[in-house]
């Protein structure tokens, strides 16, 4: 179930920056609570406790497995982006400054909160302005 959450993670991911799927399809907090509430309604109303269980289950495990793919990324203020310092470092086989990589990771910090704005008033457009 995880390879399967992981790997349409990277397939949806692809689709984003393709431009198949559209920056308004994001979700951030507001938009993954009404979905865990839309999931659990309909588990109830299909099958009851059981179901829900497992569907909220379900949920989780694409939460985690989106939340470690997207860690992942090679993006600067994320471990992705610390792990692509390490391997710059390995094949120069020299340390990258100290302020060269804060200037990095301080703009994929700003552009880390930019995303995360944008997605909240995504959410906040999508589940409350409809």
């Amino acid at each position: 179930e995880v390879r399967y959450w992981i790997k349409t993670t990277i397939v949806s991911l692809k689709q984003l920056v393709t431009g198949h799927v559209k920056m308004k399809n994001l979700a951030g907090p507001v938009g993954i609570g009404k979905m865990m509430s839309d999931t659990i309604d309909e588990a109830d109303e299909a099958g009851g406790t059981i179901d829900v269980v497992l569907n909220v289950i379900n949920f989780c495990i694409l939460l985690s497995a989106n939340l470690g793919v997207m860690n992942l990324l090679p993006i600067p203020a994320l471990d992705g982006g610390r792990l692509l310092f390490l391997v710059i470092e390995a094949v120069r086989r020299k340390k990258i400054s100290e302020d060269k990589e804060a200037f990095f990771q301080i703009i994929g910090f700003v552009l880390m909160i930019l995303l995360m704005i944008f997605v909240f008033l995504n959410d906040i457009k999508n589940v409350f302005l409809k």
